[in-house]
């Protein structure tokens, strides 16, 4: 079933990738919707990760250094994308090869 044709009420499942400021600000706002459940957060710097855990109370299972990582283990429906420009086509691809709902900065080049 796809997220479109999920009954309303049902959580979404989200996979934050980059969790510096901007992703601290789209979990706090996920983790304050009941529509929501953040399942993956994505981040190179361990710091960034410790702060998200003690921010919200996420599961150190649920923090991941790598986004395919995280695609392979944490169940989501869709991603939000605030890593740096150098490093957003790679996982701007990883999450369309994966068919995920998507939010973040359009990525250059990037192929269907």
């Amino acid at each position: 079933m796809s997220l479109s044709q999920r009954e309303p009420g049902v959580c979404r499942r989200v996979a934050v990738v980059g969790v510096g400021a901007r992703g601290r600000d789209w979990i706090q706002a996920l983790v304050a919707n009941a529509r929501w459940q953040l399942t993956a957060a994505v981040d190179l710097d361990d710091t960034a990760l410790a702060r998200v855990v003690e921010a919200v109370g996420l599961d150190e299972s649920a923090c991941y250094k790598h986004f395919d990582e995280a695609l392979e283990e944490a169940d989501c429906d869709a991603a939000i994308i605030t890593v740096p420009c150098p490093q957003r086509d790679a996982v701007f691809q990883l999450a369309c090869d994966r068919r995920l709902h998507l939010c973040g900065r359009k990525a250059s080049g990037l192929q269907r």
